[in-house]
């Protein structure tokens, strides 16, 4: 019986320490795709930016034509935010379940 206790114990501690490695794994995740989305906002931008310099030269072709792209990233970003923090979520779930 105190065999088996000890495999038991052992067990739990090889789980507990993969739950570590697999959170500080998510952590650096949450951190990559954080700088991945801010580099991807600055192309879209400068992408815009030189969409609009050679649209047509019209005051109000351009000035539309920036408000509709702006909507385009806003948008973009809102929906990277949002799985950000799903993955944020995620990584509280299981330090949740570690400590419990």
């Amino acid at each position: 019986m105190k065999k088996r206790i000890k495999e038991l114990e052992t067990t739990l501690q090889n789980c507990k320490i993969r739950i570590e490695s697999r959170d500080h794994i998510m952590g650096k995740v949450v951190v990559q795709i954080r700088e991945v989305a801010n580099h991807i906002q600055t192309l879209a931008v400068q992408a815009d930016i030189l969409s609009v310099k050679y649209e047509l030269e019209t005051d109000r072709g351009q000035e539309l034509a920036l408000l509709l792209k702006k909507i385009r990233i806003l948008t973009k970003t809102k929906d990277m935010d949002q799985r950000l923090e799903r993955l944020e979520q995620f990584q509280k779930e299981m330090a949740n379940e570690r400590a419990a």
